[in-house]
């Protein structure tokens, strides 16, 4: 190998320059670094790349292309920029063993009850779901708290969620403490809305990691239909406000899921309910009603 190249370099980027990023034309997934060194072979001019540990190969300057920045899909697709078979592969092993595509219910071994298959429909269309939102209609009976619960498990198992908040109606705060710790050894803390609006604020100001399984009142949630005017107080004016402040992105959100129990009551648009459930919706990354 040597660094002299006495024709005239070709057109583009400096072969000679050490550290330059640079990728296959037609295989863009293949990426590494040039180490400076080039050669001669016949009418090729030969760049030797760094592949990555213990892998230096030598390849011809015109197949190489840099990578000048991150480019958007788009753009990539509009060049004809494609990987090949082997990045495809890459990718779906990587997707598989993070779950994102796999069949397999990690929550199905989560709860201390007899196993029927309908229950885990309602998990099959969650995960296939493209906007995390779902509304478990089975009727009466058929155990909406349980699938609810095994959503949440799933969530867990793929996502690592740390924040369930359930809302029912007072009548059944308890029962879902007692369903959870008996069915599925969850602890859930029956919180009222001030207690919550504070957790939930100081979450909203820390952006902390702070994990928990509350159970409140769908009555003591319920925001005024002037909520936004600042000079409206009250806990459920206070509550709505700091949901519509901080809507749910890829990185943060108040809440990784929320179970919203008796959703019939939501169906009106223009009730309380309603408005809290759309709150709601955008606060989280995901949101059930059963």
């Amino acid at each position: 190998m040597t660094g002299a190249i006495q024709e005239e370099e070709p057109a583009g980027w400096n072969p000679e320059a050490s550290g330059t990023r640079v990728r296959l034309r037609d295989n863009p997934g293949r990426q590494g670094t040039t180490t400076g060194r080039v050669k001669k072979a016949g009418t090729f001019l030969l760049v030797e790349v760094d592949f990555g540990p213990n892998e230096k190969q030598c390849k011809r300057y015109e197949l190489l292309e840099p990578i000048a920045e991150e480019a958007q899909i788009f753009d990539l697709l509009e060049g004809g920029s494609f990987g090949g078979p082997s990045d495809l592969r890459r990718v779906l092993t990587f997707e598989k063993i993070k779950g994102e595509l796999t069949n397999v219910f990690y929550s199905m071994e989560a709860s201390n009850t007899d196993f029927y298959p309908h229950q885990f429909k309602p998990v099959m269309r969650f995960i296939e779901s493209p906007i995390g939102r779902m509304l478990i209609a089975d009727e009466v009976g058929l155990g909406k708290t349980i699938e609810a619960t095994y959503i949440w498990k799933e969530i867990q198992a793929r996502h690592s969620a740390r924040r369930l908040l359930i809302i029912c109606p007072a009548m059944l705060r308890e029962k879902w403490r007692e369903d959870l710790r008996k069915r599925f050894n969850i602890t859930g803390e029956i919180v009222s809305a001030s207690t919550l609006y504070e957790r939930v604020k100081d979450i909203a100001s820390y952006r902390s990691a702070e994990s928990f399984v509350y159970i409140t009142s769908l009555e003591g949630l319920r925001p005024p239909a002037n909520y936004d005017d600042e000079s409206v107080s009250g806990v459920r004016a206070q509550f709505a406000r700091i949901l519509d402040q901080n809507t749910a992105s890829e990185e943060f959100a108040l809440f990784d899921h929320v179970v919203i129990d008796e959703a019939h009551y939501l169906r009106n648009p223009s009730t309380a309910n309603n408005r809290l459930a759309r709150l709601l919706r955008e606060a989280s990354h995901h949101l059930a009603g059963c």
